[in-house]
């Protein structure tokens, strides 16, 4: 499955790697809209959640330090309330948000693992139970557990808010479970959604499976369609050249057997 990370990869400068994290890196952009929702968290979790005298100055240490886009810090004093006995899944969360951000990202799958039961019963609605679906099967997907992640890809498109990169993942995943037509689908929805920040080679890979998902299903006019609009962002590409080529060929030969069959019709 070593497809889905290079997709990961590719998409790192356009996509914020940990969406309700602060970036660290230049390799990671921030969600500036998760951040700014963030400075209410510490309020949130004294009322709704697992506090304690024992551990609350550090939590709010660690949110402070999440909201100053500070991993390290928010590690490091999370880490501490933990071990001071703090259990709660928003804690859990942003130690994983900062996790992945930083790259440990068999430490991020933990953490989410951790605050999942946590999200699902607390007792006031907060973002980040529709987060968690999309930061966990992304998590899933860099520690090669891609059987796994699908569930709760597949559940983020349905609940949260699903991005380019999102749908664009189903649909590469749909495709390995040789399913076109779910993967069509997700392609679709991937391909309607804003694509100003898409570079040539995004464009090409998105109209390129498009493309060949509307062959696989013998729909020829918009493989065709795709396929070309995938050929005018990377013309030289010998596989689309090909896939163009079948689309073509099979194109011509339904009308012809179309024509036949008219014309055998009109004989008789």
């Amino acid at each position: 499955m070593n497809f889905i990370f290079l997709i990961l990869l590719l998409f790192i400068p356009n996509f914020s790697f940990a969406q309700s994290a602060p970036a660290t890196s230049s390799a990671t952009s921030g969600n500036e809209k998760a951040i700014l929702t963030n400075y209410d968290d510490y309020d949130y979790y004294k009322k709704n959640g697992r506090t304690s005298k024992a551990w609350n100055d550090l939590v709010k240490d660690g949110f402070e330090s999440y909201n100053k886009r500070d991993c390290e810090k928010t590690i490091a004093y999370l880490k501490e309330a933990i071990k001071a006995g703090c259990s709660d899944p928003i804690v859990n969360f942003k130690l994983a948000a900062c996790s992945e951000a930083t790259g440990s990202l068999y430490s991020a799958l933990q953490y989410y693992r951790e605050s999942e039961t946590g999200l699902k019963i607390l007792k006031t609605p907060h973002r980040y139970q529709q987060d968690f679906y999309e930061s966990i099967g992304r998590v899933l997907l860099f520690n090669k557990k891609t059987d796994e992640a699908l569930p709760y890809l597949t559940r983020a498109a349905e609940v949260g808010t699903p991005s380019f990169v999102l749908y664009y993942i189903l649909g590469e995943l749909s495709l390995s479970k040789k399913d076109p037509g779910k993967a069509l689908e997700y392609f679709t929805k991937a391909s309607q959604l804003p694509l100003d920040g898409a570079t040539p080679a995004q464009l090409t890979k998105i109209y390129k499976m498009m493309g060949n998902s509307y062959l696989e299903a013998k729909d020829w006019k918009n493989a065709l369609e795709y396929l070309n609009k995938a050929l005018q962002q990377s013309p030289t590409d010998p596989e689309l050249q090909q896939a163009q080529y079948r689309a073509n060929e099979m194109k011509r030969q339904d009308e012809l057997m179309n024509f036949m069959e008219k014309m055998k019709k009109e004989s008789e």
